[in-house]
């Protein structure tokens, strides 16, 4: 029996459609044509609301399919600084500034890809990091799709901040380095912000549980709980989610920072696995259609 599902009153604003498929559709097609990753302030905010409807509607009816990957990211030692530099705007061929005592200068970016099929939506994540040995300095963040879901101090737009990382238009903090609003030449405070974690309040009664980054050389349990509808912003912005004949791509990075030290950007290896909880619009309507003939 072909599966039917009342559309969403603002699609007919995205895309024209006649009566009958304002009234009824297998799955709202996530992702129109028109939608533009280059321009996140466009027809980002409707795409969201498209995606996280398809994904509820797919939980209702059993449609999520979940799968899980291993991120491994190896040891890392120690910054390159720009050893031959004066300022913070003269950079080395890595990007990174000379020493420079309580500014961030320099930093290691790790990245890690893994492949969904074409034209998936990411419905949510759940982290599963194991206990492990804690080593890293200065500072630390871990990034889906080039976006901060995880710091170990909160480096975005802020009154302690003012050229931190900024927020897109669904309120994701994108990461930068040497942009206007990057990390290259913000201050370095110990503690001089609480940890981030998206989507979570720092008054929230669990927030331990949901949110924690072990101090450096603890042995300890990272811990990230994001919420789903975080989750569906962050599949917004991965390759291939507009693309029927492109794999979807999820991007995972570990960055460290450092200021002026020996030993700074240095981190253990870390590794942890990640349940990816998808659904194929794309797949699912096309199966509808074909038991429908």
């Amino acid at each position: 029996m072909k599966k039917t599902f009342t559309l969403l009153l603002g699609l007919c604003v995205l895309v024209s459609c006649n009566e009958d498929e304002f009234l009824e559709k297998d799955y709202i097609e996530t992702f129109q044509d028109r939608y533009n990753r280059e321009n996140p302030t466009g027809d980002l905010e409707n795409d969201f609301k498209i995606a996280k409807y398809n994904c509820e509607v797919a939980e209702e009816e059993n449609d999520i399919e979940q799968t899980t990957f291993r991120v491994d990211f190896p040891a890392a030692i120690e910054c390159e600084f720009n050893e031959g530099g004066s300022g913070i705007n003269d950079l080395n061929v890595q990007g990174n500034a000379p020493r420079i005592d309580a500014l961030i200068t320099a930093r290691i970016k790790q990245d890690q890809s893994i492949d969904l099929s074409a034209g998936t939506t990411i419905c949510d994540m759940e982290f599963n990091f194991p206990e492990q040995n804690m080593q890293y300095d200065d500072e630390i963040f871990l990034l889906v799709n080039d976006y901060v879901v995880m710091s170990s101090q909160d480096y975005s737009e802020s009154d302690k901040h003012p050229n931190g990382l900024k927020k897109n238009a669904i309120g994701l903090q994108q990461y930068d380095w040497s942009g206007e609003n990057g990390l290259l030449g913000l201050d370095y405070i110990q503690y001089y912000t609480p940890q981030f974690c998206l989507g979570v309040d720092n008054d929230d009664p669990d927030y331990a549980t949901k949110c924690n980054i072990p101090a450096t050389e603890t042995f300890g349990q990272m811990k990230l709980e994001i919420p789903k509808t975080e989750i569906v912003k962050l599949g917004l912005l991965s390759e291939g989610v507009v693309n029927r004949d492109t794999k979807t791509k999820l991007d995972f990075s570990f960055v460290t920072t450092g200021d002026n030290d020996n030993g700074d950007c240095e981190h253990a290896a870390y590794s942890y696995e990640v349940t990816v909880k998808h659904v194929n619009i794309y797949e699912l309507a096309e199966e509808a259609s074909d038991s429908a003939e």
